[in-house]
């Protein structure tokens, strides 16, 4: 009997806490894929003053022009097409399904209760 007067008060509560926790995981998840951007820009970069040095260093010849060629022309934050996606991408498309499939269903229980 206790249980059943707490529990309209304890379930609302609950709720919120889940959705609180979701955002918060979603702020987390992006400053994450934020980290791993910058760090790819900065190795690229570091890829690329490497190629630098080694034709500013060694001159023209042939093999380590050819290494620092593909050394400055290396990218690791690569520019996806229309119809391709990353792992993440898809991970937070799915996530943002379910979030809206259990959006409905307590939208219609709610609606049902009243």
């Amino acid at each position: 009997m206790v249980m059943l007067r707490h529990l309209p008060f304890t379930f609302p509560f609950i709720i919120l806490a889940e959705v609180l926790a979701l955002i918060m995981f979603r702020y987390q998840s992006k400053a994450l894929e934020m980290m791993r951007y910058f760090s790819n820009e900065v190795t690229t970069l570091s890829l690329r003053q490497a190629g630098a040095l080694l034709i500013a260093e060694h001159g023209d010849k042939k093999a380590l022009s050819d290494l620092a060629n593909d050394l400055l022309k290396s990218e690791r934050n690569i520019i996806l097409r229309k119809d391709e996606k990353t792992i993440e991408l898809a991970q937070n498309r799915d996530e943002d399904a379910l979030a809206q499939k259990l959006a409905e269903k307590f939208g219609n229980t709610l609606g049902r209760d009243k």
